[in-house]
């Protein structure tokens, strides 16, 4: 290793030699004071992660990460340099190899008190502070730059959490509540004295909510059990007459609907519900009737569903619709259906009678509630069990990647926050899908909100 006293008398030397203007045959000759980083970039590092075997064991495994692949911002106004990519979870940063190009005569650092000149070969510890130096060629110039290494604190595909209160929360005050996304609003829709009832608050400031108000034009008793959004409004039945709205509040009985007992869900082109007893579906301002197989095991309470674009064909979607069958005291219920832009193109509900074979069937919860995020569907509420085996009250989140065929309790990356397990408190939950975010609202006014930062939309 070179020492202080090297380093120093170099320097001294150059200062000497070049902070002179040599004189030649009347040809003078004067050194750069420039001292710049213009580039900066990382060798390969060591990457480690922890791998669960068959037997719940676990192991760490060692990979690597291509440094180069990863750009640096040098920010010669503060001189700073940073990569603005994080590098992944796990990579050492303790043992990094560096290439630094610079216009001067050299480039020093400092380790345990010395000052030593630096080299692509050096193997530096990045976890604490490091500065590099600069040095002009004519001996007097210099600058000093910090360098951060940033590094993910958690898995890129983790679920993170982060909780906010609003004191008076509106929705405190109702029975019953179901929240929807609509143009921009996450708007929790409830009943109160027997009357349906809203609140809203902007998806970018969910901290402020709007005074409790009436829904305005509906008559009858409108059931919160069947709300579907579809074309930038939001749809409910009250008394077998379908009405649409754009806020929640104000209220229009939609022509021709006026015999529908249920709404079931949407997708891109249709939207579907059940009228005198069959399956219909909605489109185009009109309602057509199909057949009523399995029709007795349709969800009646925390009805839930999605409806993704298939892979092979842009044109057609897989619709997912799940639930409470009060029938089925061992799971939820799952139906399937494909609904497609040409009408002959369009299937039939198809009921997934599965619970009894399929070790990792929908649980049936209290409160039960089922998104759609990231591409899966996500499963969680109170408590509840899974055939005769009980469950506590949001003590898991339940992924299903395979269109709600199966669903499996997650126990790393994607869970739900520690701090809700055991809630019994009423909630409601909703995708804000301006943000790519999950919110869990509580009656009490606590609001959750999830997200997996690759795709979180700030």
């Amino acid at each position: 290793m070179r020492k202080l006293i090297s380093i120093v008398f170099s320097l001294l030397s150059i200062s000497l030699i070049f902070t002179s203007c040599l004189k030649n045959d009347d040809e003078e000759t004067t050194y750069s004071s420039e001292c710049v980083i213009t580039s900066y970039s990382l060798g390969t590092l060591n990457k480690y992660r922890t791998v669960t075997a068959s037997d719940g064991s676990d192991s760490i495994v060692k990979d690597t990460v291509t440094g180069s692949n990863y750009k640096f911002t040098i920010d010669q106004r503060n001189l700073t340099i940073y990569n603005t990519d994080s590098l992944p979870v796990g990579t050492d940063i303790s043992k990094v190899v560096a290439k630094i190009s610079a216009t001067g005569y050299a480039v020093t650092f400092t380790r345990n008190d010395s000052i030593l000149t630096f080299s692509s070969t050096d193997s530096l510890d990045y976890t604490k502070q490091l500065q590099f130096t600069v040095h002009a060629n004519d001996g007097l110039a210099s600058k000093t730059y910090t360098v951060k290494l940033n590094v993910h604190q958690t898995y890129t595909d983790s679920l993170m959490w982060s909780k906010s209160t609003v004191s008076n929360f509106p929705a405190s005050q109702l029975e019953s509540m179901k929240s929807v996304y609509n143009n921009g609003k996450i708007i929790v829709l409830g009943i109160k004295n027997g009357a349906l009832v809203m609140t809203e608050a902007s998806s970018d400031n969910t901290d402020s909510w709007s005074a409790l108000a009436t829904a305005n034009g509906i008559s009858g008793t409108a059931d919160i059990n069947n709300i579907v959004t579809f074309g930038g409004k939001i749809y409910i039945v009250a008394g077998k007459q379908m009405y649409a709205s754009e806020n929640g509040k104000d209220w229009t009985a939609v022509e021709g609907s006026n015999n529908v007992s249920r709404l079931l869900a949407t997708s891109s082109y249709e939207m579907f519900g059940v009228i005198d007893g069959n399956f219909a579906s909605y489109s185009n301002g009109e309602w057509v009737v199909s057949g009523n197989t399995d029709i007795e095991n349709l969800p009646e309470t925390c009805v839930a569903f999605s409806s993704k674009k298939m892979k092979h064909n842009a044109t057609m979607e897989k619709v997912v619709l799940t639930g409470i069958n009060e029938s089925n005291d061992s799971c939820g219920v799952v139906w399937n259906k494909v609904s497609a832009e040409q009408a002959y193109a369009r299937q039939d509900w198809s009921y997934l009678p599965v619970e009894y074979i399929n070790v990792y069937a929908l649980p049936r919860l209290a409160n039960l509630s089922v998104l759609s995020y990231n591409g899966e569907l996500y499963a969680f509420g109170g408590a509840g069990k899974m055939r005769s085996t009980s469950i506590d009250a949001l003590s898991g989140l339940y992924i299903s990647g395979d269109e709600g065929i199966t669903w499996k309790k997650q126990t790393k990356k994607t869970t739900l926050p520690e701090e809700i397990e055991g809630v019994t408190q009423d909630f409601t939950a909703v995708v804000d899908q301006k943000h790519n975010a999950i919110l869990i609202i509580f009656k009490n006014g606590n609001i959750w909100r999830g997200f997996i930062p690759e795709i979180y939309i700030k």
